[in-house]
C-alpha cells in the first residue's frame, strides 16, 4: 500500500506529482504526531483544501517526525502545501490504493 501525494488545480489539472509516497507503517507514525494526517484514507482519496493544508503545514512546522522516512514525507508535504498557498484554487490530494 502506498499513498500518492498530488497538488492539483480546482479543475483537476496536476501541478505537482510527488515522487514521495506514504506507506502504511509511516502513515500510522505520522497520524500519531500530526493529527491532520488522520483524515488520509489508505484505500481511498483525501482532498485537502487551502484551510486544511494550511493547518497541516502548521502542524508539520511545529512537530518533529518520528523517523528519517517520516521526515522525507513531511518535508515533501510541506513543500507542496507552500506551493499551493502561492495561488488560489489549489487542492492537495492524497491518493490511496
Amino acid at each position: 500500500m502506498a499513498i500518492s501525494i498530488v497538488l492539483r488545480r480546482e479543475n483537476g489539472e496536476t501541478l505537482e506529482l510527488s515522487e514521495v509516497q506514504i506507506v502504511g507503517t509511516s502513515l500510522a507514525s505520522l497520524r500519531a504526531r500530526f493529527p491532520m494526517f488522520r483524515w488520509i484514507d489508505p484505500y481511498g482519496d483525501a482532498i485537502y483544501n487551502v484551510i486544511q493544508y494550511t493547518e497541516l503545514a502548521e502542524e508539520i512546522r511545529s512537530g518533529e517526525p518520528a523517523s528519517a522516512d517520516d521526515r522525507v514525507v513531511v518535508n515533501e508535504v510541506l513543500r507542496l502545501c507552500e506551493i499551493g498557498l502561492l495561488k488560489p484554487h489549489r487542492y492537495l490530494w492524497f491518493i490511496g490504493d
